[in-house]
């Protein structure tokens, strides 16, 4: 998993080095594997300019000349990029500056003179894309460098199958607090919901509440659908996604913030306005987001209307209620699926998506609404429309906080470290366990909370607390007590005896 530093800075504070938050981090389980620096190949002559006069080149049905402003002077550039209007805010490699293997230089093209070059976000190795020029926030200031726009560090993460919590830039950011002992921020939310409830607009029925433990519904409409903002779409390019639209866009950002993987739906086409979560019937199939018609088996669990499934739960949308550029109400889906069977259902249809990556590692239930409820404010502050009153919420069987039973005796058992129970309630209180000492004892009762479904019993605890004061603290030590005594394999001197007798006659043994 990839997660801009910049992003990661929003949640708590960071004043270490890249590479110092790294190492703590990898030395307290959080395995970092590498840092990535976007813009370090970038120099100082790839800079930030804005196009002033645009017109198109004579003779060719795709270049334009374009005059841009570099805040100190005015240079001609030629472009066959397509995207671009007169004043936009563009990347521009200067004369001499290195893109990639390409070192720009000046250049005469059907009677222009090229000064330098706009950039598309594959030449800046920020994006796949190589159809437009990257467009700037309009607020960008002219000739600055752009690794001080662009230019961000990333860390990547090899994320453990059993850390579902750590699917997420908030999870890392927990993390990090914790270590730091610094304040952990959520993001808010503050909804102005108005309209006809949305229990009143879909219906939601789960057949199966094993496999579908919960499933939260929220509406919206009343919007247009068009492109992300321009920061919104950096960061989903700096943690591996590509942008698409503001709707979609904004279900990728909220499942890579919270860890929770939403489903937008174009509400209109939900045949009857009834979402049904039931098991594939024989014979089914459907058309997925990517275009594949799949052959449904009967174990894998779908998200249906009553006319036929719209969705694969857990790892790919349909096609039939696909959001699409003239949608203006959606049905946003934040639901809980059951692992193992969104991880077989991947595996039978070879279909491994970002989405099902996270529903494999066990998600906690409470993070729907959560989820649900920070994409509808993003939706409402950047595309408008009427956010419905209410969430319809199947919700069966809420999922209890564990309790464990746990001592400081627990810890020096298994580790020989000697903590104190002071020590053990601040190590888990920054990882928001809930602690409740024995006063009279070193013991104490230990509250789970439900985003760590890794946390079975007191030797998980004994983990976390050394996490928390660092593995170093365990001293090395000699075994303790007598050497057991060998024990002799009777079948093993048999056979040793027998070979004995048979090379002694004569015979070679190969073995």
């Amino acid at each position: 998993m990839k997660v801009p530093l910049s992003w990661l800075k929003e949640y708590v504070d960071i004043t270490m080095s890249p590479e110092e938050l790294a190492h703590m981090l990898t030395m307290a389980g959080l395995e970092v594997e590498a840092l990535e620096y976007i813009g370090a190949s970038w120099g100082d002559a790839i800079i930030t300019a804005q196009i002033v006069h645009l017109e198109k080149v004579a003779g060719s049905d795709h270049l334009s000349y374009t005059r841009v402003n570099t805040g100190e002077e005015e240079l001609g550039i030629i472009c066959g990029a397509p995207n671009i209007k007169q004043g936009d805010k563009v990347p521009l490699a200067l004369v001499g500056a290195k893109v990639g293997d390409l070192t720009i230089g000046e250049k005469k093209t059907m009677g222009y003179f090229s000064q330098g070059m706009l950039c598309s976000p594959r030449e800046l190795g920020i994006g796949n894309d190589h159809s437009g020029i990257y467009i700037l926030d309009p607020e960008t200031a002219l000739g600055l460098k752009l690794v001080d726009v662009l230019g961000e560090v990333v860390l990547e993460f090899a994320i453990k199958a059993n850390r579902g919590d750590l699917s997420s830039i908030i999870g890392i950011a927990r993390e990090v607090a914790a270590l730091t002992k610094q304040e952990l921020r959520i993001p808010q939310v503050n909804l102005h919901e108005q309209g006809k409830p949305a229990a009143e607009m879909i219906q939601v029925t789960v057949e199966d509440t094993d496999l579908c433990p919960r499933y939260s519904a929220r509406i919206i409409s009343g919007i247009t659908i068009g492109p992300s903002p321009e920061w919104m779409g950096r960061r989903l390019l700096a943690a591996g996604m590509r942008p698409i639209n503001n709707v979609v866009d904004i279900t990728n950002y909220v499942m890579l913030e919270f860890g929770q993987p939403l489903h937008g739906f174009d509400y209109e086409l939900v045949r009857q306005q009834h979402i049904i979560v039931r098991r594939a019937h024989p014979g089914e199939e459907m058309t997925t987001l990517d275009d594949v018609k799949r052959k449904l088996t009967l174990d894998m669990l779908l998200i249906t209307d009553p006319e036929g499934p719209t969705a694969i739960a857990g790892v790919m949308g349909g096609a039939i209620s696909e959001v699409n550029d003239g949608t203006t109400t959606v049905l946003l889906e934040a639901a809980n699926f059951q692992a193992a069977n969104v991880r077989r259902t991947s595996v039978a249809l070879g279909l491994r998506t970002d989405a099902s990556s996270r529903f494999e590692k066990r998600l906690d239930p409470e993070l729907t609404v959560a989820g649900a409820n920070r994409a509808m404010q993003l939706m409402e502050d950047l595309i408008g429309g009427t956010v419905h009153p209410g969430i319809v919420d199947c919700y069966p069987s809420p999922s209890q906080p564990r309790a464990i039973a746990f001592s400081t005796d627990d810890v020096e058992w298994l580790t020989g470290v000697k903590v104190t129970q002071h020590e053990v309630v601040d190590a888990l209180s920054w990882l928001d366990f809930i602690v409740v000492p024995d006063e009279l004892s070193n013991g104490m009762q230990v509250i789970v909370p439900t985003f760590r479904t890794d946390i079975q019993e007191s030797a998980d605890l004994v983990e976390e607390v050394l996490r928390m004061i660092g593995y170093n603290s365990i001293p090395s030590t000699i075994p303790v007590g007598p050497l057991p005594e060998p024990q002799v394999d009777s079948w093993f001197e048999r056979e040793y005896a027998v070979r004995n007798i048979l090379i002694g006659a004569g015979s070679v043994s190969y073995t």
